[in-house]
């Protein structure tokens, strides 16, 4: 794969290498029972074990067509040879020395916190291929064991299989069942990749037994700021061990970012992504005063606290003008923030990709200078050399993604990045 690239400053330097998860078969294996948040267990309503996470069954060729053209706009813009799947970097680790051993260890792990029995094969681990075992993780199907009996589709949303931030990688721990099994691989390969050689790994379990971490609760402002959001995926916990491992190594502040604990804002950048270092887009009801609560500042010089994230960031010195979700209004905010209209992904401070459905979202971008590109458009001007990475006219990709929203995730969502840069060029 050539020399790997690693480490960023930024959510929105020049986008250098990233890794992405193209859907496959776990789709097809998907039923009614997964997408149901709870059941009725006799007289009782309890939460569904089976639940996946997504809030409908998609179209698996749509789907991959839709990711297909995804997946082809960071090809031209980073190169082939820098855009990984996550398979093909589980598939080379678990080639490593010790790493089929870490995998089992990080399962038995779970079973001895569920109190599940291990099978008395256990599958005969060491005998299966690599692709046999990346497939039992992704598409599940072992019906006698809990742990694979449902598939695991959200590896789709590679961004929460970890966090880069500086030169530091730190691991995802699963809070819901769903997302066990694709973080534990991602956190195989973390340990045992190239990719990821170069890079300080830092896991929260080490810190904290109750920690839980997934890496769409954390937005890398600049070289001195992080945000990490708490909700129904990040904890307290998780949030806390990763804000005191960053003020130590020497970023001089860390916001920890309450979110309103709906399915709606499941992660910080599903109400918030950046643009560019001070413009981000945002959902203007989770983050003001009066409709969400407590944003805390952790620094070397103490603790504060607001009702307001843009109150606290002014504070600080660091203001952000925010671009509001839908225009702002109603309905249009709530409709195109459950679209992911606030989940954008940057490929640098000019260029930005965000669903084509979110129209009043890309209006509001048109409003502030933004041209609006058709896939299509910008791959054809890529390749003419119309544009250039880190040219500073700014565009907005629009999407094509009526399928890819349905599984509640946009852009930054579906995107686990390597390295950033200043330069076009790369570190």
């Amino acid at each position: 794969m050539g020399t790997f690239l690693s480490g960023l400053e930024s959510e929105t330097d020049i986008l250098l290498s990233v890794v992405l998860h193209t859907p496959g078969a776990e789709f097809d294996r998907m039923l009614p029972v997964h997408i149901r948040p709870e059941r009725i267990f006799g007289s009782q309503v309890e939460p569904n074990p089976d639940f996946l996470l997504y809030d409908d069954l998609l179209d698996t060729p749509r789907l991959q067509e839709e990711h297909g053209v995804f997946k082809a706009i960071f090809q031209a813009w980073c190169g082939v040879e820098r855009v990984y799947e996550f398979k093909d970097l589980v598939r080379e680790a678990l080639e490593k020395p010790g790493a089929r051993e870490r995998l089992f260890s990080e399962v038995q792990r779970i079973r001895l916190q569920r109190n599940w029995s291990s099978p008395n094969t256990e599958y005969r681990w060491l005998e299966r291929s690599n692709d046999e075992l990346i497939r039992l993780f992704l598409e599940g199907g072992e019906g006698a064991d809990p742990f694979f009996r449902n598939p695991a589709p959200n590896a789709l949303f590679s961004r929460d299989l970890g966090a880069v931030v500086s030169r530091t990688l730190i691991l995802p721990v699963a809070r819901h069942p769903a997302r066990e099994r694709d973080m534990l691989l991602a956190r195989v390969a973390a340990r045992y990749h190239p990719a990821f050689s170069n890079l300080t790994i830092f896991d929260p379990l080490d810190h904290d037994p109750n920690a839980r971490f997934e890496g769409g609760d954390l937005l890398v402002m600049d070289e001195s700021t992080v945000l990490i959001g708490t909700g129904i995926r990040t904890n307290r916990e998780g949030a806390t061990v990763i804000a005191d491992y960053l003020l130590s190594e020497g970023w001089n502040r860390v916001f920890i970012v309450e979110l309103p604990k709906t399915r709606g804002a499941m992660h910080l950048d599903t109400v918030l992504t950046f643009l560019d270092r001070s413009t981000a887009i945002g959902y203007l009801p989770a983050l003001v005063e009066g409709e969400k609560g407590l944003v805390e500042l952790r620094a070397a010089s103490g603790v504060r606290r607001w009702n307001s994230l843009p109150d606290a960031l002014e504070a600080v010195g660091s203001p952000v003008l925010l671009v509001p979700c839908g225009g702002g209004d109603s309905p249009w905010q709530e409709r195109e923030q459950w679209t992911d209209g606030a989940n954008a992904i940057a490929l640098d401070p000019w260029t930005t990709i965000l669903y084509r459905r979110n129209y009043r979202t890309i209006e509001c971008l048109a409003r502030h200078g933004y041209e609006v590109l058709e896939p299509e458009e910008f791959l054809a001007r890529m390749e003419s050399g119309m544009i250039q990475r880190g040219e500073q006219k700014r565009k907005v990709i629009a999407l094509p993604g009526s399928e890819l929203s349905r599984g509640r995730g946009g852009g930054r969502c579906l995107t686990f990045p390597l390295a950033r840069s200043t330069s076009a060029i790369g570190p």
